[in-house]
């Protein structure tokens, strides 16, 4: 399976990890430079992780209890829509699914 493992999907948890990371280097980045802009920026993201930690927590918490809360947590996380939008290509925008594989054909072969 592409984009899994054991886990769940590896797009979320990279992303956690990612912004694991950011938050460790605005924390760093306040020290060094007592930045009030960096502190809330560090703020805003440390409750993001514990928002998305504490959901985790109480889906895994009510597993065993409420199945239905748990299958639609996973199923919200590896659903993904692969929808693409209009193609503004030169004066004309382009919106029916053929006319833009038509673009992107065009486009890509140069």
């Amino acid at each position: 399976m592409t984009g899994k493992n054991c886990h769940g999907n590896v797009h979320s948890q990279r992303m956690s990890e990612k912004k694991i990371k950011i938050k460790n280097r605005l924390w760093n980045r306040y020290l060094d430079t007592k930045n009030v802009d960096s502190l809330r920026k560090f703020k805003k993201i440390k409750n993001e992780i514990r928002k998305i930690t504490n959901e985790q927590i109480e889906v895994a918490k009510t597993a065993q209890t409420n199945p239905k809360k748990f299958w639609a947590y996973i199923k919200g996380k590896t659903t993904s829509s692969s929808i693409i939008g209009d193609i503004k290509d030169k004066d004309t925008i382009i919106s029916e699914d053929d006319k833009k594989a038509s673009a992107f054909c065009i486009y890509f072969r140069r």
